[in-house]
Protein backbone atom coordinates (compact mmCIF):
# COMPACT_ATOMS: atom_id res chain seq x y z
CA UNK A 1 0.00 0.00 0.00
CA UNK A 2 1.61 3.00 -1.04
CA UNK A 3 1.80 6.20 1.94
CA UNK A 4 -1.53 8.44 0.29
CA UNK A 5 -3.54 5.15 0.62
CA UNK A 6 -2.22 4.61 3.90
CA UNK A 7 -3.25 8.06 4.83
CA UNK A 8 -6.65 7.77 3.53
CA UNK A 9 -6.96 4.58 5.17
CA UNK A 10 -5.65 6.10 8.79
CA UNK A 11 -7.66 9.25 8.35
CA UNK A 12 -11.57 7.02 7.37
CA UNK A 13 -10.08 4.79 10.54
CA UNK A 14 -10.05 7.77 13.18
CA UNK A 15 -13.33 9.62 11.69
CA UNK A 16 -14.96 5.93 11.99
CA UNK A 17 -14.23 5.99 15.25
CA UNK A 18 -14.97 9.55 16.17
CA UNK A 19 -18.54 9.12 14.69
CA UNK A 20 -18.94 5.52 16.48
CA UNK A 21 -17.85 7.72 19.99
CA UNK A 22 -20.67 10.56 19.45
CA UNK A 23 -23.17 8.50 18.08
CA UNK A 24 -22.53 6.43 21.85
CA UNK A 25 -22.63 9.85 23.20
CA UNK A 26 -25.75 11.36 21.11
CA UNK A 27 -27.98 8.42 21.98
CA UNK A 28 -26.86 7.60 25.65
CA UNK A 29 -29.23 10.03 27.24
CA UNK A 30 -33.10 9.24 28.28
CA UNK A 31 -34.49 6.67 25.30
CA UNK A 32 -37.88 7.11 26.30
CA UNK A 33 -40.65 4.88 24.05
CA UNK A 34 -43.72 7.37 24.62
CA UNK A 35 -47.16 6.31 25.12
CA UNK A 36 -48.52 6.83 21.73
CA UNK A 37 -45.80 5.19 20.25
CA UNK A 38 -47.43 1.87 18.79
CA UNK A 39 -50.47 4.06 17.32
CA UNK A 40 -47.44 6.16 15.07
CA UNK A 41 -46.01 2.70 14.37
CA UNK A 42 -49.33 1.29 13.48
CA UNK A 43 -49.84 4.21 11.43
CA UNK A 44 -46.87 5.02 9.83
CA UNK A 45 -46.45 1.35 8.19
CA UNK A 46 -49.82 1.01 7.00
CA UNK A 47 -50.06 4.29 5.30
CA UNK A 48 -46.94 5.52 4.46
CA UNK A 49 -44.32 4.81 2.40
CA UNK A 50 -41.22 2.86 3.44
CA UNK A 51 -38.56 4.08 1.11
CA UNK A 52 -37.29 7.06 -0.56
CA UNK A 53 -34.92 8.46 -2.91
CA UNK A 54 -31.11 9.28 -2.09
CA UNK A 55 -30.34 12.60 -2.24
CA UNK A 56 -27.11 15.11 -2.03
CA UNK A 57 -27.50 18.59 -1.17
CA UNK A 58 -24.75 21.02 -0.10
CA UNK A 59 -24.37 19.64 3.33
CA UNK A 60 -25.51 15.91 3.87
CA UNK A 61 -26.48 12.73 2.15
CA UNK A 62 -30.29 11.47 3.08
CA UNK A 63 -32.66 9.81 1.80
CA UNK A 64 -35.84 12.23 0.46
CA UNK A 65 -38.89 10.74 2.29
CA UNK A 66 -42.72 11.36 2.22
CA UNK A 67 -43.32 14.93 4.25
CA UNK A 68 -46.38 13.14 5.67
CA UNK A 69 -44.01 11.85 8.05
CA UNK A 70 -44.01 14.92 9.57
CA UNK A 71 -47.23 16.46 8.48
CA UNK A 72 -49.26 13.14 9.92
CA UNK A 73 -47.03 12.09 12.62
CA UNK A 74 -46.68 15.45 14.50
CA UNK A 75 -50.36 14.94 15.34
CA UNK A 76 -49.71 12.14 17.57
CA UNK A 77 -47.39 14.71 19.77
CA UNK A 78 -48.25 17.98 19.26
CA UNK A 79 -50.03 18.07 22.46
CA UNK A 80 -46.99 17.14 24.20
CA UNK A 81 -45.00 20.70 22.71
CA UNK A 82 -43.52 18.78 19.49
CA UNK A 83 -43.46 20.77 16.81
CA UNK A 84 -42.17 20.30 12.85
CA UNK A 85 -38.10 20.25 13.10
CA UNK A 86 -36.39 23.32 12.09
CA UNK A 87 -35.43 22.10 8.98
CA UNK A 88 -39.26 21.53 7.84
CA UNK A 89 -40.70 24.66 9.07
CA UNK A 90 -39.45 26.83 5.42
CA UNK A 91 -40.17 25.65 1.60
CA UNK A 92 -36.51 25.96 0.43
CA UNK A 93 -35.51 23.20 3.19
CA UNK A 94 -35.00 19.34 2.55
CA UNK A 95 -37.99 18.68 5.02
CA UNK A 96 -38.81 14.98 6.18
CA UNK A 97 -35.28 12.57 5.69
CA UNK A 98 -33.03 9.85 6.72
CA UNK A 99 -29.51 10.91 7.09
CA UNK A 100 -27.24 8.67 5.21
CA UNK A 101 -23.85 10.91 5.93
CA UNK A 102 -23.82 13.95 8.28
CA UNK A 103 -21.84 17.09 6.73
CA UNK A 104 -19.04 16.90 9.42
CA UNK A 105 -18.54 13.26 8.23
CA UNK A 106 -18.15 14.75 4.05
CA UNK A 107 -16.04 17.61 4.98
CA UNK A 108 -13.82 15.27 7.07
CA UNK A 109 -13.31 12.46 4.18
CA UNK A 110 -11.63 12.82 0.74
CA UNK A 111 -14.09 14.09 -2.28
CA UNK A 112 -16.64 10.85 -2.92
CA UNK A 113 -18.67 10.76 -5.50
CA UNK A 114 -22.31 8.83 -4.64
CA UNK A 115 -23.28 6.56 -7.61
CA UNK A 116 -26.38 5.90 -5.74
CA UNK A 117 -28.34 9.12 -5.53
CA UNK A 118 -31.33 8.89 -6.84
CA UNK A 119 -31.81 5.31 -6.38
CA UNK A 120 -34.90 3.99 -4.88
CA UNK A 121 -34.37 3.24 -0.52
CA UNK A 122 -36.05 0.79 0.80
CA UNK A 123 -36.67 0.72 4.83
CA UNK A 124 -38.54 -0.22 7.64
CA UNK A 125 -39.68 1.46 11.08
CA UNK A 126 -38.50 -0.13 14.27
CA UNK A 127 -39.32 1.87 17.19
CA UNK A 128 -40.87 5.22 18.36
CA UNK A 129 -38.76 7.45 21.07
CA UNK A 130 -37.90 10.34 22.63
CA UNK A 131 -34.61 11.62 22.97
CA UNK A 132 -32.73 13.70 25.40
CA UNK A 133 -30.16 14.96 22.46
CA UNK A 134 -26.68 16.74 24.43
CA UNK A 135 -25.57 17.16 21.23
CA UNK A 136 -28.41 19.50 19.74
CA UNK A 137 -28.34 22.36 22.43
CA UNK A 138 -31.05 24.33 21.50
CA UNK A 139 -33.69 21.31 21.52
CA UNK A 140 -34.83 19.91 24.78
CA UNK A 141 -36.57 16.58 23.46
CA UNK A 142 -36.92 15.21 19.87
CA UNK A 143 -39.25 12.49 18.46
CA UNK A 144 -37.69 10.12 16.09
CA UNK A 145 -38.69 6.45 14.34
CA UNK A 146 -35.66 4.25 14.00
CA UNK A 147 -35.67 2.68 10.65
CA UNK A 148 -33.47 0.10 9.48
CA UNK A 149 -31.78 -0.59 6.27
CA UNK A 150 -29.76 -2.45 4.31
CA UNK A 151 -29.26 -0.66 1.79
CA UNK A 152 -28.07 2.27 3.42
CA UNK A 153 -25.86 0.09 5.78
CA UNK A 154 -24.36 -1.08 2.50
CA UNK A 155 -23.96 2.17 1.17
CA UNK A 156 -21.79 3.70 3.90
CA UNK A 157 -19.29 0.12 3.80
CA UNK A 158 -19.36 0.86 0.29
CA UNK A 159 -17.95 4.73 1.00
CA UNK A 160 -15.62 3.82 3.31
CA UNK A 161 -17.41 4.85 6.45
CA UNK A 162 -18.04 3.06 9.38
CA UNK A 163 -21.03 1.14 10.73
CA UNK A 164 -23.15 3.54 12.45
CA UNK A 165 -23.35 3.79 16.00
CA UNK A 166 -26.90 5.03 16.54
CA UNK A 167 -29.68 3.78 14.42
CA UNK A 168 -30.66 5.51 11.29
CA UNK A 169 -33.73 7.72 11.94
CA UNK A 170 -36.78 10.21 11.23
CA UNK A 171 -37.18 13.15 12.63
CA UNK A 172 -40.51 13.72 13.38
CA UNK A 173 -40.73 16.42 16.31
CA UNK A 174 -39.27 18.35 18.52
CA UNK A 175 -39.10 20.73 21.47
CA UNK A 176 -37.31 23.92 21.57
CA UNK A 177 -35.28 24.47 25.13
Amino acid sequence: MDDFNLMISTTMYLIGSFWLLLGAVCYAQDLVSPPCATKILEYATHTLPLHGKLQQSDAFIYVDIDDDYIHKLLEFIKEEGFQPPPYFRSPNKVGAHITLLYPDELRNSPLINIQEINQDIDFTLQECLFVHPPMWEEMQRICIITVQSLQLDELRKKYGFPQKAHDFHITIGVTPK
